[in-house]
C-alpha cells in the first residue's frame, strides 16, 4: 500500500505495549490491515501510535477501536502527519 493509497490512523493509548497489542488484535479481527509507522521520534511518547490503513477501512477501524474504548483516535490522509 502506497502512501497514496493509505490513511494514517492515530491512536491515544493509556499503555503502549498492553494496548498497541489489543489495537492490532482489533484490527485484525475486523480484516483492517495495518502498518504500525510511529517514527523513532515519537518513541519516547508511548501514549500513541500511529498506523497506515486502507482508506476505503477507516470507518470500519474507527468503529472498532471506539468500541473497545478507544476515544482519542485522528485520522489524516495525504503526506505523514509528522
Amino acid at each position: 500500500m502506497s502512501d497514496d493509497e493509505a490513511t494514517w490512523l492515530v491512536v491515544g493509548l493509556k499503555s503502549c505495549e498492553e494496548q498497541l497489542s489489543q489495537v492490532v488484535d482489533i484490527l485484525r479481527s475486523v480484516e483492517v490491515p495495518a502498518e504500525i509507522v510511529t517514527p523513532d521520534a515519537l518513541d519516547d511518547q508511548p501514549a500513541r501510535v500511529t498506523l497506515r490503513i486502507p482508506h476505503d477501512r477507516v470507518v470500519a477501524a474507527v468503529l472498532a477501536l471506539e468500541q473497545h474504548g478507544f476515544k482519542r483516535l485522528k485520522a489524516y490522509t495525504g503526506g505523514r502527519p509528522w
